[in-house]
């Protein structure tokens, strides 16, 4: 009985995390000088081995004729009143030109851009290897925005504030130094911001935990923090949503790859009530005072019962409190050929695509 009590705690020890040593724990350094020469030979390794395949070679040019092709529809990413805005890359262009049109020039085959940004000429300017990481403009009048410059295009960004009407950066404006940031305008003289606060301020899987109430003016580091996450959580966020001009302020947490928590955050007390959504959903638009999910889970409620991928609506005054019969209205319900795609909100109507037979279909609705 001795010896074997002795074997099991010898067994035991054997398997204790003390004992197991990690030999690629250097890896977690992912910007250590070790860690950067592995890459780079695994890198010089791969490419060697498919750079010498014909059909490598050809799939590369096609797809680069393909990227650089000057006939691509210039896609706007957002439109402000009369104004069609667009990032665009080609071969001249490389890193990529923030700029604008008239509605009614946009529909012109000849369209003139007004150019907001040219990130090529900012990083030749401050010799810096910038990669454009997306700009985000306070509403109703898109004067100021917060613009997004990456290194190399890794994930941390550094942050600007730049004023779209002089087409340059704010002098003395909010300013961010390179972090995993993301930051949501309040008004013109608040942000919420998620970054690098220094110890304790990032979660586990190194993303921002904390968001504070930045004013301008003042410290960063004296920001007032309103919302923090788990350090087990993925992410803590921060959001603006806005229809007709009425908006919203929220925060979050990722609490995993697929969960996440939701609150709307009251921005005179700073008061956060959670949007009590069915378990496992995703919000796409906020419409006419209404949150849009869909279901990535079944969920039955009141005697309905909703497959994965329906999308649902419910009121933003339901957050703080459960969800009643009359509180939801049903948007999609997906048939066995059917998926939902995204969803866009306009002034009277909301228009939703689906993928019916893999093949797009638009469906404009509203809510009465």
């Amino acid at each position: 009985m001795k010896r074997m009590l002795v074997l099991l705690l010898l067994v035991g020890c054997a398997h204790t995390p003390d004992a197991v040593k990690d030999p690629y724990l250097w890896l977690e350094n992912i910007e250590g000088k070790e860690a950067l020469s592995w890459v780079e030979a695994q890198n010089k390794e791969s490419v060697a081995a498919i750079g010498s395949n014909a059909a490598f070679k050809k799939m590369e040019a096609d797809a680069l004729k393909i990227l650089e092709s000057k006939d691509r529809i210039p896609v706007a990413g957002f439109q402000h009143k009369n104004r069609m805005f667009n990032f665009w890359q080609d071969d001249v262009h490389v890193r990529g030109l923030l700029r604008e049109t008239s509605f009614t020039n946009y529909k012109k085959n000849d369209i003139k851009w007004d150019i907001i940004l040219d990130v090529d000429a900012l990083a030749k300017k401050e010799n810096e290897n910038w990669i454009y990481k997306g700009f985000n403009c306070l509403e109703p009048e898109y004067k100021y925005c917060l613009v997004s410059l990456s290194r190399g295009g890794k994930d941390a960004v550094v942050v600007r504030e730049f004023d779209r009407t002089k087409k340059a950066f704010v002098p003395t404006g909010f300013s961010i130094v390179e972090a995993k940031t993301s930051a949501t305008w309040v008004d013109k003289d608040t942000l919420l911001v998620a970054t690098d606060f220094g110890p304790g301020s990032m979660t586990n899987s190194n993303y921002p935990r904390q968001i504070r109430m930045w004013k301008r003016g003042t410290k960063l580091e004296a920001a007032k923090q309103i919302f923090e996450a788990p350090v087990s959580d993925v992410r803590a966020y921060a959001s603006r949503v806005t229809h007709k001009n009425q908006h919203l302020i929220m925060v979050g947490r990722g609490v995993d790859t697929f969960t996440s928590e939701d609150y709307v955050l009251d921005t005179k007390t700073w008061e956060k009530k959670l949007i009590k959504k069915p378990a496992g959903s995703d919000m796409t638009s906020y419409y006419e005072g209404q949150f849009l999910f869909e279901l990535r889970k079944p969920w039955s409620f009141h005697g309905m019962n909703y497959k994965v991928g329906s999308v649902i609506a419910f009121p933003a005054t339901a957050a703080g409190r459960d969800l009643k019969a009359e509180d939801v209205q049903t948007v999609f319900i997906p048939q066995d050929n059917q998926s939902f795609k995204g969803a866009v909100e306009l002034k009277t109507k909301l228009v939703f695509s689906i993928l019916e037979d893999v093949k797009s279909k638009v469906y404009v609705t509203s809510f009465e």
